[in-house]
């Protein structure tokens, strides 16, 4: 993964990009992901709990499914994207090239 060719300053910081992705916890990498599934699966079990048994006129429900969902992807905006497997590998190549 890392090329040995690259001087120490290069090597180390593609080390550093490799490990802080190595050591990141799965909820950090993921977490827009689990936002935007907990909007859907929120909007879902809205809809399943009030169409059927009118709980809720369907104009209310959808007004709450819109809000539900803005407010999931609100939150996932706000949150900063985690360093991907990709890019720590992209970054390995872009240091190797730029050092050739």
């Amino acid at each position: 993964m890392v090329d040995h060719n690259l001087d120490p300053a290069d090597r180390e910081l593609v080390n550093a990009a490799i490990t802080y992705v190595r050591d990141t916890p799965r909820l950090a990498k993921y977490r827009k992901t689990i936002i935007n599934v907990a909007g859907i699966i929120a909007n879902v079990a809205l809809l399943i709990a009030t169409v059927p048994s009118d709980l809720l006129p369907p104009e209310v429900a959808g007004i709450v499914v819109v809000g539900i969902q803005g407010v999931a992807s609100a939150l996932a905006y706000a949150f900063p994207n985690a360093i991907t497997e990709e890019q720590a590998d992209k970054l390995a190549g872009y240091v190797t090239a730029a050092r050739r």
